[in-house]
């Protein structure tokens, strides 16, 4: 999700931009926590505070209902309440990489004259370009089942940045594993989605007809 200055890793929902560098996930609301700073509180109105609870297993008495409260809220707390649990959690800081850079790897499984590409995002260049064979640290992100590439990207590059890898100190890479949903585009391998045979986070083939003969395949296990 972009915000006005930058990009927001959010990878459920719209983000809520906050206007200062930061973001908070969807349901949440840019706010400040006493004793703590900036935050994300859940959006509730009034119903911030209430606690939340775990089914019960089998039948009997439910604990009377206190209320939830931050630590510096909580009078002789010793140990902070974990984030969610009490109605808040740190902000997203914005990623300002710019034009997400998206490049295409050629694979050697492809027959000759029929390309198959594995798209991945790389903010030095391809793989092999001067730029990133100088870089001093790879970091490799891999999203999830979202398949949102360009989120993980934006803060591999906001974590590079932060740890002082930043200035082309850090190769980050983010590989891009795509469904038909995703729409790919022609000779760049995709995965069905089925389990297990199509399913690319166990290690699956990819679509043979993502090639021009309908027969080559990419293992996602050889990325």
């Amino acid at each position: 999700h972009r915000c006005a200055d930058g990009c927001a890793p959010v990878e459920a929902g719209a983000a809520v931009c906050c206007g200062d560098g930061t973001a908070c996930a969807s349901g949440y609301r840019c706010a400040d926590r006493p004793s703590f700073g900036p935050a994300c509180v859940r959006a509730r109105g009034d119903r911030e505070a209430a606690p939340e609870f775990i089914p019960e297993a089998a039948p009997g008495p439910r604990p009377e209902p206190v209320p939830v409260l931050a630590a510096a809220e909580a009078p002789g707390a010793a140990v902070p309440l974990p984030m969610g649990t009490a109605g808040w959690e740190l902000r997203y800081h914005l990623c300002r990489a710019g034009a997400l850079p998206l490049h295409r790897l050629a694979l050697p499984a492809a027959p000759p004259g029929q390309p198959l590409l594995f798209p991945y995002y790389s903010n030095l260049g391809p793989v092999g370009h001067h730029a990133a064979a100088s870089a001093e640290v790879a970091l490799i992100v891999q999203h999830g089942s979202g398949r949102n590439a360009d989120d993980y990207f934006c803060s591999g590059v906001q974590a590079a940045a932060m740890a002082g890898l930043g200035g082309g100190r850090a190769l980050v890479l983010a590989p891009r594993f795509m469904e038909p949903a995703d729409g790919p585009p022609p000779s760049v391998v995709w995965w069905n989605g089925t389990f297990p045979e199509g399913c690319w986070r166990c290690g699956a083939e990819s679509d043979p007809r993502a090639s021009r003969d309908g027969l080559a395949t990419a293992s996602s296990s050889h990325f």
